[in-house]
């Protein structure tokens, strides 16, 4: 059932968040349960399973995702953010790859005060061979306002990388949950936090630019 449901809905609903225009996938309670349970189980036993993890927090966030949203309404950027939708795509990385440029260009050493987040977040990408292009789309909400706010959560994690100083492997991923589950309220933030421990004891350190280690 869970490789079933997992191949159910692909792409965001409707086309603000995404051009598909596919609907997400409508789930029964049983298999709502059901994919959350899997999707656990299987991101556990291997964090990079990004459909997993993103599976697991659709499933069993969606009371988060309205108070996320109805904070985000309250304040004047997250109400412009709710009307417009933005997303931290290639053409962002672009920017960020242009701001880095200037900044070596001109001789500014990256990750100091001097420097600027856009070209911080320039050299995070650059070092570890991400791009935002990578983050899933959401299949598993139905409104497309949640969907919304869902998806520019996985969109600005790395924002949080540059932020903090966290290198993108178990460890690092542990240590981000914890303030994303300050942040967010999400169970699947909480869980990781909680399960951390085990994780980072049954899996050694991924090679640095391989692949994000998601952790639940």
């Amino acid at each position: 059932m869970l490789r079933s449901v997992l191949g159910a809905g692909v792409g965001v609903v409707r086309g603000a968040v995404t051009a598909s225009g596919r609907r997400a996938a409508s789930l029964s309670p049983l298999q709502r349960v059901v994919l959350a349970a899997g999707a656990a189980v299987g991101a556990f036993l291997d964090p990079t399973r990004a459909d997993l993890v993103s599976a697991l927090g659709e499933t069993t966030g969606l009371e988060a995702l309205r108070t996320m949203r109805a904070q985000m309404a309250r304040d004047e950027t997250g109400a412009r953010i709710l009307a417009e939708r933005p997303m931290i795509d290639s053409a962002t990385a672009a920017e960020a790859a242009a701001a880095l440029a200037a900044d070596e260009a001109a001789g500014v050493v990256a990750n100091t005060p001097e420097s600027s987040f856009a070209a911080a977040y320039g050299t995070f990408l650059a070092t570890h061979g991400f791009s935002p292009d990578e983050r899933p789309a959401v299949r598993f909400v139905d409104d497309d306002e949640l969907a919304y706010v869902m998806l520019r959560y996985r969109q600005v994690h790395d924002f949080w990388h540059v932020l903090y100083g966290v290198k993108p492997d178990v460890e690092g991923e542990v240590m981000l949950k914890w303030i994303e589950a300050g942040e967010t309220g999400l169970p699947m933030n909480v869980l990781s936090a909680l399960a951390g421990p085990f994780i980072t004891s049954h899996h050694p350190q991924q090679p640095q630019g391989t692949a994000h280690v998601c952790v639940l």
